[in-house]
């Protein structure tokens, strides 16, 4: 590792000109500078490789990998095996940052011995140029004694915490190579094996409870504005985890909830529903079937006179037609 780098920033660059300068504006001026900005241009057909070498050619920091289309998660796979840092940073170029998000993060990882520190995000509309800032998924975790937490401390709840996407969680590096941790090379869902790895690896996760990172929304460049054509992908996803880590029973239910909030998202995009819901039918235990279902408002008729449900974060209660959903916390 060098001296003058501590963290590595990964980063796949796929026709992104209208957003990266912004992107890169906010990384160069972070106020901790002992970085590798590692870019990986995955062919984009824009201006994204020229303005990728403007930048390098003013600040040494940024490292160019050129090479053709071949997705985000290889990409990020790419980049990370270049990386010399202590720690691990996965960002997108459509995003931008909040110029202390390396310090604190990186105050944070050292303070606590970390695996991986989680700081929280803003939802940026990029139509209406509006951020809200997010909590965590499982809102509970804030009560936690201790900031610093792994999933025997919340076995029943540990992959409900918070979602899968990496761009807001720094790891030590050495973790990540150690287990042998990388992104499955899917159209879409390619983070998910790699996230439910790390945090079921992890032997302590430290919590930042400030937003860091501004998630642009609303553009039609993300993967998500196409992603009904990939539904299948998340089953991929769930299968390649599973098959790379047998998990104990007592983490099961909290598996299976974060499958079915991947599932009712990818509902919502699918092309074909009908045939999407069944596939979720044959992977689900009888039990978590229903869930889903209450969660995305299908369910029988005779269950929508009174009846009730619940997943990692909601209750859900149908009383005579109308459908209640509560916070559990």
């Amino acid at each position: 590792m060098s001296a003058s780098t501590i963290i590595s920033i990964v980063m796949p660059v796929y026709n992104a000109e209208k957003f990266l300068r912004q992107a890169l504006d906010t990384l160069l001026a972070q106020t901790f500078s002992a970085f590798e900005l590692i870019c990986v241009n995955d062919g984009s057909t824009d201006a994204s490789l020229s303005i990728l070498r403007e930048y390098a050619q003013k600040d040494n920091r940024i490292k160019i990998i050129d090479k053709k289309n071949t997705g985000a998660g290889d990409s990020r796979n790419i980049g990370i095996k270049q990386a010399q840092g202590k720690y691990l940073l996965i960002l997108d170029a459509d995003d931008f940052f909040e110029k202390n998000m390396l310090s604190l993060s990186f105050a944070k990882a050292e303070e606590t011995q970390a695996d991986m520190v989680v700081y929280r995000y803003y939802l940026f509309d990029h139509q209406t140029q509006k951020a809200k800032a997010q909590n965590y998924s499982f809102p509970g975790i804030v009560s936690l004694k201790k900031d610093v937490f792994s999933k025997t401390y919340i076995p029943q709840r540990i992959f409900n915490v918070f979602s899968n996407a990496p761009f807001f969680k720094l790891y030590r590096r050495d973790f990540i190579l150690k287990n042998g941790i990388e992104f499955d090379n899917l159209r879409c869902c390619n983070d998910m094996t790699f996230s439910l790895l790390s945090i079921y690896k992890a032997e302590k996760i430290a919590l930042l409870n400030t937003p860091l990172v501004y998630y642009r929304i609303n553009t039609s460049t993300q993967i998500s504005a196409n992603r009904g054509k990939y539904s299948d992908c998340v089953f991929e996803a769930l299968k390649s985890f599973l098959s790379q880590c047998p998990i104990d029973k007592k983490y099961l239910d909290s598996f299976y909830l974060c499958a079915i909030s991947s599932f009712s998202y990818e509902y919502k995009n699918s092309i074909n529903k009908e045939d999407f819901l069944t596939k979720v039918r044959n992977f689900l235990p009888h039990k978590y079937w229903k869930k889903l279902l209450y969660k995305i408002g299908k369910v029988d008729f005779y269950q929508k006179i009174f009846s009730y449900s619940t997943d990692a974060a909601n209750v859900y209660v149908y009383l005579l037609g109308l459908r209640f959903k509560f916070k559990k916390f």
